[in-house]
């Protein structure tokens, strides 16, 4: 037996009620498709570009470390250490289909106090260009990073939600609107065998169905 759908109204206004739950239904899945589709292959682009990034950043961070570490060697410690404050990241976001992502990340280097010397020769100022160069690059790391990873669980929910219509709540409707309509038939096949017996009473002069008051004028004439 078909499990009844909650809310819906028996007769035919459920007839009516499931028809547009169904197409409802049917309408969603086809939008929830579709929008699987474009994350998916939006999603594929971020994952790309989250590569990418990593890769630069990581090769700009193997060359800031050798050059911090030449420049400790050649210069000593205090020559490394980082000239003002902490440096500042800016991120900017954006929405694709309902998903809100990092969508740039700039970085700024802290920079030399006005008229400060380099604490250190030219191994220092290399490793200090090379910092510099390698923070922006880990601020667009780790953008890119979160954006493919919001982009990808989109992509999962998007495929629960459309599994679940496709596989529970459009086949549970569905199977709803056939049992009401099975009943209404079988209701209204009842009512036609009812109407057409009450006639052939009415003709016949008896009180039972036509069927009944012929099987009984048999056994009357043998008596």
């Amino acid at each position: 037996m078909t499990a009844p759908v909650p809310g819906a109204p028996p007769g035919r206004a459920g007839v009516l009620w499931l028809r547009r739950r169904l197409a409802a239904a049917d309408a969603g899945a086809g939008l929830l498709t579709r929008k699987l589709v474009m994350l998916t292959a939006e999603a594929r682009r971020r994952d790309a570009e989250a590569h990418a990034a990593e890769d630069r950043w990581r090769a700009l961070a193997a060359e800031a470390g050798r050059r911090l570490e030449r420049a400790g060697m050649i210069d000593g410690d205090a020559a490394v250490t980082a000239a003002g404050g902490p440096a500042t990241v800016d991120v900017r976001w954006a929405t694709l289909l309902g998903v809100r992502y990092p969508a740039t990340a700039t970085c700024a280097a802290p920079a030399r106090p006005p008229g400060a010397a380099p604490a250190g020769g030219s191994a220092a100022l290399q490793a200090e260009a090379a910092v510099r160069a390698a923070l922006p690059a880990a601020a667009r790391c780790a953008a890119a990073a979160r954006a493919a990873a919001e982009i990808d669980r989109e992509v999962t929910l998007t495929r629960q939600r459309l599994r679940a219509l496709q596989r529970r709540w459009i086949p549970r409707l569905a199977a709803a609107l056939r049992s009401v309509q099975a009943q209404i038939e079988e209701a209204e096949a009842a009512d036609a065998v009812r109407r057409r017996w009450a006639a052939g009473a009415r003709r016949s002069g008896g009180s039972g169905p036509p069927a009944l008051s012929a099987a009984r004028r048999p056994a009357q004439r043998e008596g």
